[in-house]
């Protein structure tokens, strides 16, 4: 009765009694993810002021993400990409979403290499078909690159 007095206050235009809180929590989740990763030759560069490559940074970052969308439980995938020409994209999965984030998925990141050029197009175009192909209503697509066109 106090939730119901509550609301009829604030629609009447009403502060409703203090000691009456009230939240809207939605727990249904219905998101996919894929996170493409540029290897191009230019993550094999060294960062200034560090020991790191770009490499490294990006095997980091994807797999922190990796590990909180795994421990949230939407289904994620993680691509990679490089390309020599417009014509020979190639494509490389180190984990989709039919498939755990082990010991395995993360071996396939650790022996990620950086080579070749970059073209984002048709790579995303790639990933987004993979990721239309999934049940969730909400799609992302995380790129991680350098930005430096190689």
């Amino acid at each position: 009765n106090a939730a119901v007095d509550a609301m009829i206050a604030i629609r009447m235009g009403e502060q409703p009694n203090t000691r009456i809180t009230m939240r809207n929590v939605i727990k249904n989740r219905d998101l996919a993810v894929t996170v493409l990763l540029d290897l191009s030759e230019s993550t094999n560069d060294v960062i200034e002021g560090s020991e790191k490559t770009v490499l490294d940074l990006t095997r980091e970052a994807a797999t922190l993400v990796a590990t909180a969308i795994n421990g949230i439980g939407d289904p994620f995938a993680i691509h990679g990409f490089a390309s020599d020409g417009r014509h020979d994209v190639q494509y490389f999965r180190f984990k989709n979403f039919n498939q755990p984030f082990d010991d395995e998925a993360k071996s396939r990141l650790a022996g990620m290499k950086g080579g070749l050029s970059t073209r984002m197009g048709a790579a995303m175009r790639h990933a987004a078909q993979h990721l239309l192909k999934q049940p969730e209503r909400r799609k992302l697509l995380l790129l991680v690159t350098d930005g430096e066109p190689s």
